[in-house]
């Protein structure tokens, strides 16, 4: 049903602020093509802002073969970022309304075989997910936590 993780070579990144430009940073650093979602077009300096600082320390560690900023896309549409997306890292603002109401739209847009993971380190996944009706895996792995939580829809 999901997609072989070795083979993910699309990435959707979700939110905009430090969490999310890590994230983003991370992904392109390993290779990956990343279209980054911005609730909007103002957030863009800041974001750059937060990928190039991050971009320096992880280019002193190593990056992976085929890493560029080039394979960047910032895109300020939600179904936009989602095309072509096999895995969706949501970084969002830790609040349970905005994220049901993000993974509602997620689980209506995106086909059930594309993981998503969160950043979330104060929500239950479990909560989020209270009043989906999407079956999918959604994974969380808070940046500060070194454990990985899953809940199935």
């Amino acid at each position: 049903m999901y997609r072989d993780p070795k083979t993910v070579t699309r990435v959707t990144s979700l939110g905009a602020g430090p969490i999310g430009g890590g994230w983003t940073a991370h992904f392109l650093a390993r290779g990956f093509d990343v279209t980054a979602y911005l609730h909007d077009e103002a957030e863009t300096p800041a974001f750059m802002s937060i990928l190039n600082t991050a971009w320096r320390s992880l280019t002193e560690l190593g990056l992976a073969p085929g890493a560029s900023l080039d394979r960047l896309r910032i895109v300020t549409d939600l179904e936009e970022s989602l095309e072509a997306a096999e895995f969706v890292q949501e970084s969002g603002p830790e609040r349970l309304d905005i994220k049901q109401a993000l993974y509602a739209q997620l689980g209506a847009i995106l086909p059930p075989s594309v993981i998503i993971g969160s950043s979330t380190s104060g929500l239950m996944m479990s909560d989020i997910q209270a009043d989906l009706h999407d079956t999918r895996t959604h994974c969380n792995w808070p940046p500060v936590q070194p454990s990985i939580s899953f809940a199935a829809g």
